[in-house]
């Protein structure tokens, strides 16, 4: 298993629409994509004002699987009912291993 790690600046004040729309749009687009296993979104505690959104794949093959086309239109239709635009500040990739050596 995969995690794509985003890290993405949101003020708590816009946070409740932001959560809805990520919600209703990209995890919905992406739970239709082969080798989706799972998606979170944490709030830092250390820093109210930033979400981190945790995404499990099956591999790193089905994470980069995802055509272009799919995501462009996610990215449209999330700005559009957002009415603005949140930068990622950092995408990080972790393998998962297993704690038995077995």
């Amino acid at each position: 298993m995969v995690i794509e790690w985003l890290k993405i600046p949101v003020p708590p004040e816009q946070q409740p629409d932001y959560l809805h729309h990520d919600a209703e749009i990209w995890t919905t687009t992406l739970s239709e994509q082969p080798g989706f296993v799972g998606k979170e979104v944490w709030r830092d505690a250390s820093d109210p004002g930033i979400l981190h959104l945790v995404i499990r794949w099956e591999s790193l093959a089905a994470w980069k699987s995802v055509p272009r086309p799919v995501l462009d239109g996610a990215s449209t239709r999330f700005s559009r009912a957002i009415n603005t635009t949140y930068a990622v500040a950092d995408c990080l990739t972790y393998d998962i291993l297993s704690a038995d050596p077995a």
